[in-house]
């Protein structure tokens, strides 16, 4: 096997309130890989996510020589093993912005906070997943290649900007755009993404990896499944026909 060329990662954490013990578990285990060599920052201290994500997308271009920025947020809890592995197929694959799906934090109509390239597209969750590409991911796990920042400023689409006595650019904005046709309110991750499309650039979701997003308890593809199954227990695959989720249209599962 061909040895994997030495890469560095910044982890950024942007949080508002305290860390989930289980995250910070898996932040520890990160901290001693030898390849990538991982270095973690937590962000906090401003309510506006879409600003302080962009001051540590700044911050990851400024201040270091880092090849790979990975956004997990403090409710976001996957192995060291599989943020690794996002981490590979960023620098290796060559993938510009790759992420894993985690579930929203509904007990009623809980789905997967992505969004497809196309209405209805069926996707496999689990050890039969794969990469998919996708329209949207969410910063809650979000790899990004250093280059597509570096274009972001070079294009002129995040012109440095401030907050008191703070620059930045403004890679993440919370904000209506037209999309395929009708004006959508987007989040600031979704925003990152259909710019990133307009640049030229590929978004891609993991579906093998598992992610938990640590609410009351800790939501999983598991809960996708039962809100629609009525049935609780733990699947290796689930098979999703995904809908439009910006416009919460039902997820279909099949175990």
């Amino acid at each position: 096997m061909n040895e994997v060329a030495p890469f560095r990662v910044n982890v950024a954490v942007c949080s508002h309130r305290d860390v989930k013990v289980a995250v910070w578990e898996n932040l520890w285990a990160l901290g001693g890989c030898p390849n990538p060599k991982v270095t973690i920052k937590i962000w906090d201290g401003d309510a506006l996510i879409s600003r302080v994500r962009s001051r540590a997308a700044t911050w990851f271009l400024e201040k270091t020589n880092d090849d790979i920025l990975m956004f997990i947020d403090d409710d976001v809890s996957l192995s060291a093993f599989d943020a690794t592995k996002l981490m590979n197929e960023a620098f290796q694959l060559k993938l510009p912005i790759v992420g894993a799906a985690y579930v929203t934090k509904s007990k009623g109509n809980p789905g997967f906070a992505v969004r497809p390239l196309e209405n209805r597209v069926e996707m496999m969750f689990g050890e039969e997943g794969k990469i998919y590409e996708m329209r949207s991911i969410s910063t809650g796990c979000m790899v990004i290649r250093r280059e597509v920042l570096e274009k972001f400023v070079s294009s002129g689409i995040a012109p440095k900007c401030c907050h008191g006595n703070t620059f930045y650019y403004p890679f993440f904005q919370h904000e209506k755009m037209v999309i395929n046709g009708a004006w959508e309110d987007v989040s600031e991750d979704w925003y990152f993404c259909e710019k990133a499309i307009k640049l030229g650039y590929k978004v891609y979701c993991d579906t093998t990896i598992h992610t938990k997003h640590i609410g009351p308890y800790e939501y999983d593809w598991n809960d996708v499944v039962e809100a629609r199954s009525g049935v609780r227990k733990q699947h290796t695959n689930i098979r999703c026909r995904m809908g439009d989720y910006s416009l919460r249209k039902e997820v279909e599962v099949a175990a």
